[in-house]
């Protein structure tokens, strides 16, 4: 496959993920064959959060940061940096079905990642930063707690909103100290991030 068509179906997963999990189907809607395509959507989004397949396309997009990494140069910078990730894993949580297969699932999508971003190089005996490995494995350890942080934001109130914006402040000072940013990609992820922080919440949960 060739670059573009990598970026093709990577960036149509994550339209896919962004209709079905964002209310792109009414289930209240009284059209012929809504009912039925309603179904078919929590169906999909049944399947799309299964643990076993979130980890292989956190293995899937590891494998496409290397591929990034090497033959590209704004596109591997943006996926080396933990900008992309806050907002896929921000996505990812943000319209999962329940809190606790949210955190489960951004915990084995990052371990994924990880495993395959840091495991491809090795494999190929080239040289590591262990401090960078280090980093990512902590970001990975920590990924179910900060799933949780991020479930609470689905919620009205205070906390809810404080928690947002810490979320987009840290993506971007995250770009400032240990990436020499802010460039123009991290910018576009911090709007990316209060569009989808930000929606109109549907319910106190």
């Amino acid at each position: 496959m060739c670059l573009r068509e990598y970026l093709f179906i990577f960036l149509s997963s994550c339209a896919t993920l962004v209709f079905v999990g964002g209310g792109g189907i009414n289930p209240t809607n009284n059209h012929k064959g809504g009912n039925m395509s309603f179904h078919c959507s929590m169906r999909f989004k049944h399947w799309f959060y299964h643990p076993a397949v979130i980890f292989l396309l956190g293995a899937a997009l590891g494998g496409l940061s290397v591929f990034l990494d090497r033959y590209t140069q704004n596109l591997g910078n943006i996926f080396s940096q933990f900008g992309i990730w806050i907002l896929l894993g921000v996505c990812l949580v943000y319209f999962a079905p329940n809190c606790r297969l949210a955190c489960l699932d951004c915990f084995l999508g990052s371990v994924g990642m990880v495993l395959f971003y840091y495991g491809i190089p090795w494999l190929q005996q080239q040289r590591i930063s262990t401090v960078f490995v280090i980093g990512w494995a902590l970001f990975a350890l920590f990924s179910p707690f900060l799933a949780f942080l991020t479930w609470q934001t689905r919620r009205r109130g205070v906390i809810a909103t404080l928690l947002s914006l810490a979320i987009i402040l840290f993506s971007l000072v995250s770009a400032i100290v240990l990436f020499d940013g802010p460039r123009w990609y991290d910018v576009v992820i911090c709007l990316l991030l209060a569009g989808v922080l930000f929606l109109p919440k549907k319910s106190d949960r």
